[in-house]
C-alpha cells in the first residue's frame, strides 16, 4: 500500500513539473532586469552598435526576380544613419534599442524625409550576424518591402 501511495505521490510531481515546464516554454518569462542592469546592458548595446559601419545587403521582398542592394549603416550617437537613404533625404534618426533575455541587441527607428516618405527599420544582431527589415513608404504609391542581412548571399 505505502508503493502505491509513493508511487502515486511521485507521479503527480512529475505531472505538475512537466506541467510547469510546458507552460515555461510557451511563454517564457524574461529574467527582470534593474532598471541599472538594463541601462548598463543597452549601453553596451550602443557601443556593440557604434563600433563600425555595417554593411548590409537588401532583397526586396515580393519581387519574382531577387537582387540585392547594398547599404552602409552607422550608429553613431544612438542615431542610424544609412548612406543610401541620406541621399534620397532621409535624416539621421534616433534607434530605440533593446537588449533580449538571451543578449540579441533589436534596435527600430523610423526615418521621415521633408516630402513625409517614411522609412521603418527593425533590426536583430546576434554576435556580429545582423538580420531585419525595412520598409519605405512614398507619400504616394505602393510602400516597398525589404529584409536585409550583413552576410551576402551573392557568390563571388
Amino acid at each position: 500500500m505505502k508503493r502505491i501511495l509513493i508511487g502515486m505521490a511521485i507521479l503527480s510531481f512529475l505531472a505538475m513539473a512537466n506541467e510547469t515546464l510546458c507552460a515555461a516554454q510557451k511563454n517564457p518569462a524574461s529574467p527582470a532586469l534593474s532598471a541599472a542592469a538594463r541601462k548598463e546592458a543597452e549601453a553596451g548595446a550602443k557601443a556593440t552598435l557604434a563600433a563600425k559601419e555595417w554593411t548590409v545587403y537588401l532583397t526586396a521582398m515580393g519581387q519574382k526576380k531577387a537582387g540585392q542592394e547594398t547599404d552602409v549603416l552607422n550608429f553613431a550617437e544612438g542615431k542610424l544613419n544609412s548612406k543610401n537613404l541620406s541621399s534620397k533625404g532621409y535624416p539621421s534618426s534616433n534607434c530605440t534599442i533593446t537588449v533580449q533575455p538571451n543578449g540579441t541587441i533589436t534596435w527600430e527607428t523610423m526615418q521621415t524625409t521633408e516630402k513625409g516618405e517614411m522609412a521603418f527599420w527593425r533590426g536583430d544582431l546576434e554576435g556580429q550576424a545582423m538580420r531585419g527589415v525595412l520598409s519605405l513608404q512614398p507619400v504616394k504609391g505602393q510602400a516597398r518591402g525589404f529584409s536585409f542581412t550583413n552576410i551576402s548571399s551573392t557568390k563571388q
